[in-house]
């Protein structure tokens, strides 16, 4: 121990005697590590920790020649009709879930992407709302709570204009659909005029193997 401190002497006098030239060797020995951190890179892609004549690795690279790619692939369908675009699509998802690799005896693809559960969404979806779509929300309802009671109520005599107040509904209600509308996503993957769809095809294995 003594002999360590001994040793350590002449260094803790120079950093005493010396402390900006200590700071300063700091600052540029950070420099020099932070430049080196930006350049680093990390590989996520364990096929290449392996040799490329490994049975696993060529079989990826066979897989990535077939279907494009360990990840998904995606199929755009494009037309003018969207119920042409759903009878091509489940044609083509059935046909495309049936394709077997008969080297490896099983099938390309292990699943796909298309519907969307909505269900649960509608149910819960007030849960999922921020503060000022729940407020639109509730003003919407009032609106028409406030609505129905005049309606309902025989002495009411409405004297403004019926034009100018079914303007004002329609607004009200179009409003409403939309603050709705953004909580719940739309059961299919398609464009805002349903002219173009999409699916997912999920080929088998993991996507690290």
């Amino acid at each position: 121990m003594y002999r360590l401190i001994a040793f350590l002497k002449p260094v803790i006098r120079f950093n005493y005697s010396h402390p900006y030239v200590l700071l300063a060797a700091a600052f540029l020995l950070s420099i020099i590590s932070a430049t080196f951190a930006l350049r680093l890179t990390v590989d996520t892609d364990i096929a290449n920790l392996l040799p490329p004549t490994n049975k696993y690795v060529v079989a990826l690279d066979e897989l990535k020649e077939r279907v494009g790619g360990e990840t998904e692939m995606e199929v755009v369908i494009k037309s003018d009709s969207f119920d042409d675009n759903m009878r091509f699509a489940r044609e083509l998802i059935n046909r495309t879930m049936q394709l077997e690799y008969h080297r490896r005896g099983n099938l390309y693809f292990s699943r796909y992407e298309f519907r969307k559960d909505t269900e649960v969404l509608e149910r819960y979806a007030l849960y999922l709302a921020t503060e000022s779509e729940i407020n639109e929300l509730l003003e919407y309802l009032d609106d028409e709570i406030e609505q129905a009671k005049l309606d309902a109520n025989p002495f009411f005599i409405d004297f403004e204009d019926d034009f100018e107040d079914d303007v004002e509904e329609d607004v009200r209600k179009h409003s409403f659909e939309d603050a709705y509308g953004d909580l719940i996503p739309s059961e299919y993957p398609i464009s805002a005029d349903s002219t173009v769809m999409l699916i997912k095809f999920y080929p088998t294995g993991s996507r690290s193997d």
